[in-house]
Parts: C-alpha cells; sequence; structure tokens
C-alpha cells in the first residue's frame, strides 16, 4: 500500500507548500551543516522527514531524516567534485539511497505531478472529492505521532446528517447525493487551511484538526453546524430542502491519545448529540453511559440471519443492559439484525434479545479485525430484567475491570 500524498503545509508553518522549499537555495545549494542547521531552526526536524518524503515517498522519524538529509547533500557535493559539474538534488537522493543508504531497491522514475494525481486519486472519494476512509486512517496515526513528538493538542470531529434516509426517501438518492457533495463543500469552507475533512461513509464525515485545542476545536465545529442550518440544498439547479447535523468532538490529548481510543470517542460524543435531540454539537466523551458496561463473563450466542451470516466469526467483547460491543471477521452493515443469546453459568435457559448494529469499525486490537456496537431493542422488558439480574449477579462476583 502507497503512503498517502504528503501534507506538510497543513502540519507545519512551511511556504504555500513543501515544493517551494526545495526550490530555495538552502535545499538546492550543498551548503552541509550550515543550510541543515538554518531548516531546523525555521521548521524543526520535521522538515526532513517531509523533504524526503516528498523526493522518495520513505517514511521516517524527524531525526534520522536529518541524519540522512545531512548526508544527501555530502553525497551531492562529492558527486560533483567527481563528475566536475553540478549534480541535481533529486539525482543525489536517488543515488544515495540506492548506493549507500540501500533504501531504495528499485526506484522508479516518473513524472512528480503525476505521481500526485495517482496519489490523490487513491485518496479522493470519488462522489464528493474530498479525502476518503482510507486517507483518514493514514492521516490519524501521523497526527498521533506529530502530537506526541510535539505535545500539541490535536482534535477529531465525526459528524452525521440529521435524518438523512429520510431526506432520501423523500427526494432520491440522486438527490441525496448532491447533498453529500453540498455537505462536503460546506465543511471545507468552514475549516481551516490546516484541517482535513474526510467522508468515512454514507452520511457520515470526520475532521482531523491539528494543533488544535477543545475550546478552539467547538468553535469551528459550532460553525460547521451553523453553515449547513443555514445552506438549503439545490438539487437540478432548484432548492429542494435543507438538513442539519449532529457533530462529536473528541481531543488529543484530553481525552485520548490513541487514534482508535479517539475515534470511539468522538463517535460516542457524536452519539450524545444525535440522543439530544440532533443538530448540535458535544464534546461529551466521559463515556457515561447509561447502563454499565462490563467484561463478559458467561457465554455469549451470535445468530445472524441466513444468508447474512454463514461465514461470520463473532466474539463478545463488553456487555451493559443497552447493548454489546462484539468482534468479529466481518463488518456488520449499520442497522444490521441479529439475535443474541447470553447464557447463564448456572443454567437454566438463555436469555435471547434482538440486537441492531449501530456501527462497525476496524480494530487491530483482536485477532478479529472489525468491532461493532450493538443495541438491544428496549421492546422486550421481561428480557431486559432477567439480563439485569444475569449482569447484576456477574458483577458481584467477579472482580471489576480496571
Amino acid at each position: 500500500m502507497s503512503a498517502p500524498p504528503p501534507t506538510p503545509d497543513k502540519g507545519q508553518d512551511y511556504p504555500a507548500s513543501l515544493h517551494s522549499l526545495l526550490e530555495e537555495s538552502a535545499f538546492a545549494r550543498p551548503e552541509g551543516p550550515r543550510a541543515v542547521a538554518d531548516l531546523e531552526r525555521r521548521y524543526g526536524a520535521q522538515v526532513f522527514a517531509d523533504a524526503l518524503f516528498h523526493l522518495t515517498r520513505l517514511e521516517m522519524d524527524g531525526a534520522r531524516a536529518k541524519e540522512n538529509w545531512t548526508a544527501v547533500l555530502a553525497h551531492r557535493e562529492a558527486m560533483a567534485q567527481a563528475l566536475g559539474r553540478t549534480v541535481g538534488l533529486r539525482t543525489a537522493v536517488c543515488d544515495y539511497f540506492t548506493s549507500q543508504g540501500h533504501e531504495l531497491k528499485n526506484p522508479v522514475v516518473i513524472e512528480s505531478r503525476l505521481l500526485v494525481q495517482r496519489e490523490d486519486s487513491a485518496f479522493k472519494d470519488e462522489l464528493t472529492g474530498i479525502f476518503n476512509r482510507r486517507f483518514f486512517n493514514l492521516e490519524m496515526r501521523k497526527e498521533v505521532a506529530r502530537s506526541r513528538r510535539s505535545g500539541m493538542p490535536f482534535c477529531v470531529f465525526m459528524i452525521d446528517g440529521d435524518h438523512f434516509k429520510a431526506f432520501n426517501d423523500r427526494y432520491g438518492h440522486q438527490a441525496g447525493d448532491a447533498a453529500l457533495q453540498q455537505l462536503a463543500q460546506i465543511f471545507v469552507a468552514s475549516g481551516r487551511v490546516n484541517d482535513q475533512v474526510c467522508r468515512y461513509g454514507g452520511e457520515e464525515f470526520v475532521v482531523i484538526l491539528p494543533r488544535t485545542s477543545k475550546q478552539n476545536a467547538l468553535m469551528v465545529a459550532e460553525r460547521f453546524r451553523r453553515n449547513v442550518e443555514n445552506h438549503l440544498i439545490t438539487y437540478d439547479g432548484k432548492p429542494i430542502g435543507s438538513l442539519t447535523i449532529s457533530i462529536g468532538v473528541a481531543c488529543s490529548p484530553d481525552d485520548a491519545t490513541g487514534e482508535e481510543e479517539l475515534v470511539r470517542l468522538a463517535d460516542w460524543a457524536l452519539y450524545r448529540a444525535k440522543t439530544g435531540g440532533r443538530n448540535q454539537v458535544s464534546a461529551d466523551t466521559s463515556d457515561r453511559r447509561m447502563h454499565r458496561r462490563m467484561a463478559v463473563a458467561t457465554q455469549v450466542e451470535f445468530i445472524v440471519p441466513a444468508g447474512d451470516g454463514a461465514d461470520y466469526v463473532c466474539r463478545a467483547a463488553d456487555i451493559s443492559l443497552g447493548g454489546l460491543m462484539c468482534e468479529s471477521n466481518r463488518p456488520f452493515t449499520r442497522g444490521a439484525e441479529i439475535r443474541v443469546n447470553v447464557h447463564d453459568p448456572s443454567g437454566g435457559d438463555p436469555i435471547s434479545l434482538a440486537a441492531r448494529a449501530v456501527r462497525s469499525m476496524e480494530s487491530a486490537a483482536t485477532d478479529l479485525p472489525y468491532r461493532t456496537g450493538f443495541t438491544f431493542d428496549a421492546e422486550d422488558p421481561a428480557r431486559l430484567l432477567a439480563l439485569h439480574r444475569l449482569l447484576e449477579r456477574l458483577a458481584d462476583s467477579h472482580p471489576k475491570p480496571a
């Protein structure tokens, strides 16, 4: 899998693009330590990692990149003296990493403009033209690493269109596509230059806000919400209706520092915004659930409808009176209905409950690569009461998870 196109001007205070830095004399002339020290003073060691990624697509941390960059400048000077002529920066980089660094085994010569175009197509959503989920996942890893190195905060938005299915049903899927395109445009226009807006899937969007405190993120999120609320969706040249959005906000390091946990908490805050009435922003990531969630201390059997789940492998990660978290080998679609049998270790008939998928996401935490949150059908009070009594009994007989 190739890495996403570099976005140094989003993460550092570079000029308009890294390309302009490459053309500066500090990059273009082999001035050795003075040039390297000047660049580090102005932009930090990360500039060397971004520069080498731009030229080679090799990823490395700032310290290692600085060492390699110094070596490349010295190698370029030696090549120039041996050949009796000026040696281009890209030529020196290629020769160094193939003959001395040995990190490029079979380099391919390609026009950088074409390379960027091809990378862009792999990381852009076809419908809206903004970044896709694949880009978001990779960029989140980078942003977490940047934040840990620099100590600077950053935030994540999880955005969902309110009652979007009803909008689709009323106006048609083509109008729904037009609405998604317009939402994407509003988000990009409402954000700042550094913010990275991505389509997560369906009517859901995510935004990465580098070097942003929670207070500032909430102001940006409110601007997103207000601008959508004030926009009239148009289709085929005519206004057809309006939409609102709900936004969940999570920030590092205030809420969490890991990428998966930040996304989970932003999703939880989004749930708070939805259940709080929609068309609002929530940063409530406290995870104070309506029901206590506990590690599974008994057998839970999953029954997926025939035709949908013959090859599903499922395992319960935790459970509460409101629902459970399922680990599986395949993702569940949002709204998917299954039946769950919770067995009582002391014997008797299992408690059978209908459950509906709320969200499925990738996870590297276990051998099963997907995690899906399910909610139980609240219209069966007798079975929920039985589950409540079972969970209370299990909680009393097992230590609480840390």
